[in-house]
């Protein structure tokens, strides 16, 4: 009678047990991240900034259209122009030479490290986690309370070493008004800042997903110079676009750029050179 009595204890200790786990498990929601890729968010030029030619006399124009003469035979047509369909814009040229920038989406690729930060509904620092990508499941789960509203950010600079930390005014009593992220060596490194923000609905399921598209925070330009219309060939040029900065403070909770500084003019890259048509690595803009 004994040994039934403490076998029924027991049961009842493992069955308590198991009740009150699967009771905590019912309050709680998994996240699940899934990464979509990046976008530019817009893809406005602003006519306000300036490229320097030096190849051509050293003229500084103002896009997004511009003219200038390089001897008394060839002039050089400049424009920048957006790329809307994800393709390389060109136009019928007649013995001149077009410079084109247009900006260009890129996806996330493999390995790249990024951020997910999760913050309460008001505003209060929760958790985060490290990513990398392709090996999200190396990361350890979140878990939150169900039945809440929260605030997720991601971000990355497109790095497979660097990931900046968040920034909070007082360490203290970390908010999402006062959080940012300084970001250093953005034109000399191209440093492709992204971001996403999510703020979900109440969440009252065991499980909740975000899809999380990434939008591009600075522009990424590339050149192309085209005189296949002269038959000459063109060697290295040298170009540069001004004013670009260094560095960049973020503000989280919208992505805007509170602060730039360190203005720099770094040269614009072309790997191939004696051939009729140019076409430059892409940079970044941060200005």
């Amino acid at each position: 009678m004994k040994k039934l009595l403490i076998l029924f204890i027991l049961l009842s200790i493992i069955l308590t047990a198991c009740s009150k786990k699967e009771d905590n498990n019912s309050k709680s929601v998994a996240l699940k991240l899934n990464l979509r890729g990046s976008t530019f968010e817009e893809q406005n030029i602003n006519s306000k900034k300036t490229a320097n030619i030096s190849a051509v006399g050293g003229a500084v124009y103002s896009p997004n259209k511009s003219s200038m003469s390089i001897n008394n035979e060839y002039y050089m047509d400049i424009e920048l122009q957006e790329d809307n369909t994800d393709k390389l814009t060109t136009n019928n040229i007649i013995r001149k030479d077009g410079n084109f920038a247009v900006l260009v989406n890129r996806p996330v690729p493999n390995r790249v490290r990024y951020k997910m930060t999760v913050f309460n509904a008001d505003g209060t620092y929760n958790t985060e986690r490290n990513y990398i990508v392709g090996s999200e499941g190396t990361t350890a789960e979140i878990l939150l309370d169900r039945g809440n509203r929260y605030t997720f950010i991601v971000y990355s600079v497109g790095s497979e070493t660097v990931l900046p930390d968040i920034t909070f005014a007082n360490p203290a009593n970390r908010t999402l008004e006062t959080a940012t992220v300084a970001v250093t060596n953005v034109a000399t490194s191209n440093i492709d800042l992204m971001y996403y923000k999510w703020d979900s609905p109440i969440i009252d399921v065991p499980q909740y997903e975000i899809n999380a598209t990434l939008k591009h925070v600075f522009s990424r330009l590339t050149v192309s110079i085209d005189a296949s219309a002269t038959g000459y060939t063109l060697e290295r040029p040298s170009s540069s676009f001004s004013q670009n900065y260094n560095n960049a403070v973020l503000k989280l909770s919208d992505a805007s750029i509170l602060s730039r500084t360190t203005a720099v003019t770094p040269n614009i890259n072309y790997p191939s050179t004696n051939q009729l048509t140019l076409v430059s690595s892409p940079f970044i803009i941060n200005a």
